[in-house]
């Protein structure tokens, strides 16, 4: 079957056990008209949210590690753990420069402290993550439960420019 190629395509990989397919759908279809007409398709993949469970965390490295997605809405302690290890964008430029909006929002849950090869901390701290509490449409449009949410996009994403204006207007 067709698959859109990476540059005409976003995926948001969304960890949570309230969401449903339909209502993911049904909350992106709008920001993607609104944002990134252009893009062929915007889907979402559902991970599970229970920390538990051996298989979703095996599931979300896999992913990860075979560089899949463009978009990471992860629970607070698996987003540090990937953002740390340098899967995510550093997104200070981009907010510095007002690609994104985050006016108003406190952003403290979105840094993260890089470590090395050996997992020693390098002391350098980055902005990683938008925070999801604060974004009260996540909640309402898509019944995500957003109290312990981080929103990463990957840095193998391949499509930087359409990927953060979506997330813009996500946020």
């Amino acid at each position: 079957a067709y698959r859109s190629p990476e540059e005409l395509r976003i995926d948001l990989y969304i960890q949570s056990a309230s969401v449903t397919e339909e209502s993911a759908a049904a909350f992106i279809k709008p920001i993607w008209e609104s944002t990134v007409p252009e893009m062929e398709t915007v889907s979402s993949v559902l991970l599970s949210a229970s920390s538990e469970d051996y298989y979703a965390s095996m599931q979300l490295s896999v992913y990860l590690m075979a560089a899949e997605g463009d978009i990471y809405l992860l629970r607070s302690s698996d987003f540090k753990s990937y953002a740390a290890q340098g899967v995510f964008l550093d997104l200070q430029p981009f907010v510095d420069n007002n690609t994104l909006n985050v006016d108003g929002l406190d952003l403290s849950a979105g840094y993260v402290a890089q470590v090395d090869e050996d997992g020693v901390p390098s002391g350098e701290m980055g902005l990683y993550g938008i925070p999801a509490y604060a974004l009260s449409g996540l909640r309402s449009g898509m019944q995500l439960d957003n109290q312990d949410i981080v929103i990463g996009v990957t840095v193998f994403n391949g499509n930087e420019e359409n990927v953060l204006a979506f997330l813009n207007g996500l946020i």
